[in-house]
């Protein structure tokens, strides 16, 4: 079984939400660790899973200073 983009995108909202991050604030880090064009509207669109999440992306997400999460949180399946 695949992981949807959809899948993944409801576990960063879900997190997100959890750690009390806004998608501004995420985007904003984003943009601070290097990926060009991270902003508040690339967050949702990438927690609606219109947008498709790049590994390395994915990889700058999880680190402690956003998600602080492994990997496998939005990886897993199920």
């Amino acid at each position: 079984m695949t992981v949807t983009d959809e899948q993944v995108g409801a576990r960063i909202k879900a997190r997100r939400e959890e750690i009390g991050h806004s998608q501004t604030h995420v985007g904003a880090i984003m943009t601070i660790k290097g990926f060009k064009g991270w902003s508040g509207d690339i967050v949702s669109r990438v927690e609606l899973g219109k947008r498709p999440l790049r590994f390395v992306e994915a990889v700058g997400l999880c680190e402690p200073a956003l998600l602080g999460v492994p990997l496998e949180y939005l990886t897993k399946e199920g």
